[in-house]
């Protein structure tokens, strides 16, 4: 077994100081929980020296944008003597906007005083995927589009590009909100902007319109093309019985006759 040894406070130190990592110690047992120590990677990150955080609380990162509530969970942690991890909006000394992924934990000297490790790290690549990425589901839910008035008893939900589960799943949410807050009668499903659809939406498809069923509303479907009429050859089973029509135009004129 390899021997375990003691490393000194200043091994540690300057293990700490030349970290790629950035760090920072706090001392809770000085009033407002000042940083102790900083390390070089973190005045990189940050763009402040050493000399001009010593002393001062973290909050100095922070702006009105920051998270109150992982703020709350640092402020608790703290108080329970427990890690945590946080993503922040910090602020470098230059005023740029970075992410920080902010892991805290509890350190004990070697007579038990309780002092506070934080690991940062740079994420805001990683967040401005995720913006682009909730930006795409958007669009995705905009393309998905919403159902439009036509009149006070009737609406048109336009279906739009491939109709996968995903979407799928937004349009029902979207539509279903919709339509419990309105006294709509019909609802035409216009399928000329879809390109492609698979059986799992041709099920889920006809059990949406079965809960309109439930919900007294009658449906028709409009625009479906000769290339998706010929792809749901193979789910004929489930398309029988519904109201067709090649256009909306034509499925507006039918429904004027009717309630004439």
């Amino acid at each position: 077994m390899m021997e375990q040894h003691s490393l000194s406070f200043v091994v540690i130190r300057e293990a700490l100081t030349f970290s790629g990592s950035p760090v920072i110690i706090t001392d809770p047992n000085i009033q407002n929980n000042p940083i102790v120590f900083v390390n070089e990677a973190f005045e990189e990150l940050t763009g402040y020296t050493a000399e001009e955080v010593i002393g001062k609380n973290c909050r100095f990162l922070q702006r009105e944008d920051t998270s109150e509530e992982a703020l709350r969970a640092i402020k608790d942690a703290i108080h329970a003597k427990m890690p945590t991890k946080q993503i922040l909006k910090n602020y470098k000394k230059n005023g740029d906007l970075f992410y920080n992924e902010l892991t805290i934990r509890p350190i004990y000297d070697e007579n038990g005083n309780t002092y506070f490790l934080g690991l940062q790290k740079d994420v805001s690549e990683v967040e401005q995927l995720k913006r682009e990425m909730r930006h795409a589901e958007e669009t995705i839910f905009s393309l998905t589009a919403p159902i439009i008035p036509l009149s006070q008893e009737m609406a048109i939900l336009p279906l739009i590009g491939i109709l996968d589960e995903n979407r799928f799943k937004i349009l029902l949410e979207k539509s279903t909100r919709y339509l419990e807050a309105k006294e709509i009668a019909y609802l035409i499903l216009d399928f000329s902007g879809l390109t492609k659809f698979d059986e799992s939406i041709v099920t889920g498809i006809m059990n949406f319109r079965k809960f309109l069923n439930l919900m007294g509303i009658r449906t028709v479907f409009t625009g479906i093309n000769p290339s998706l009429a010929k792809s749901s050859v193979l789910f004929d089973n489930h398309l029988q019985g519904i109201t067709t029509f090649h256009s909306v135009d034509q499925a507006l004129k039918h429904f004027q006759f009717e309630q004439h």
